[in-house]
């Protein structure tokens, strides 16, 4: 996750990037300060424009375990008053005291309420996420052609050479690297590396058998008939636990499950609504 955010300020951000493209939405933008220039950080900022005129909706979150006082909505309201926000939109991840819903009223201020107890009958897929352990899985691959050479003997290309493979005498080309990344897309693949890998079984080949006539051009120039060719997977597996938090919003669930990698921080985000497939996108944020 960027710096100076939370796992719920972060997943309001994805959730509203879900806004059509006339919207511009930023994480702890800078507004400046009408009376003192100052630069004031503020959590989200949704930018419109319409016509001459921005139009700019503030959004602050809080993530504490009580519900938002009025002393914090009218600390925020009194922060947004010389700042350009045209909105201001107050969300708190474990709901609000009712004199802070009656202070939001009073400034014309809206607020979205939330609580760690979403249930919703066909959120189900969010629901499996929930302080859950995520395994990531990364692989580099290699490869082998087993062909008849021209001499009728078996022999074996090996890489780093991108051999390249024609169909009907060469009416179709396509190349080993192109052929890999074909049989790598392939859902029964990450499945298997899923279900399998661990840190004591790194190592996995695919056997693949053209189901079509082919030739491959060996480096001398000849090309030559493969009988075989082997994809090896070499995996680096970490398992670690998940901090996520959950939001509804109308007729909309999301999840956002964050994991902390050697190598940076996994977002894995989830958005569902009645009716539809639940949508599933992933970010690396390197350290």
């Amino acid at each position: 996750m960027p710096k100076r955010t939370t796992v719920f300020q972060r997943l309001v951000k994805l959730f509203h990037d879900r806004l059509d493209s006339n919207w511009v939405v930023n994480e702890s933008e800078m507004l400046i300060h009408r009376l003192t220039g100052e630069e004031r950080e503020v959590d989200i900022v949704l930018k419109y424009k319409l016509g001459t005129h921005d139009v700019i909706v503030s959004i602050e979150c809080t993530d504490i375990k009580r519900p938002a006082s009025s002393t914090w909505v009218e600390s925020m309201t009194k922060k947004h008053e010389f700042l350009p926000t045209s909105k201001l939109i107050l969300w708190s991840a474990s709901g609000f005291y009712k004199p802070a819903i009656i202070t939001a009223e009073k400034f014309g201020i809206e607020i979205v309420s939330q609580n760690d107890n979403i249930d919703v009958e066909w959120a189900t897929f969010s629901k499996s996420f929930k302080d859950g352990l995520l395994k990531v899985v990364n692989s580099s691959f290699s490869f082998f052609i087993d062909v008849v050479d021209t001499n009728g003997k078996k022999t074996r290309l090996e890489g780093p050479h991108n051999y390249i493979f024609r169909i009907n005498g060469g009416e179709s080309l396509f190349t080993i690297i192109q052929l890999r990344e074909h049989v790598m897309s392939q859902q029964e693949v990450g499945t298997i590396l899923l279900d399998h890998a661990t840190n004591e079984k790194k190592d996995f080949w695919i056997q693949y058998v053209p189901p079509f006539k082919c030739e491959v051009q060996k480096e001398t120039g000849d090309w030559v008939d493969p009988f075989r060719i082997g994809f090896g997977i070499k995996a680096s597996i970490e398992e670690t636990k998940t901090e996520s938090k959950t939001i509804k919003y109308k007729n909309t669930v999301a999840t956002l499950a964050v994991s902390k990698l050697e190598g940076g921080s996994l977002e894995l985000f989830i958005e569902e609504k009645p009716g539809e497939a639940p949508k599933v996108s992933s970010q690396m944020n390197k350290k």
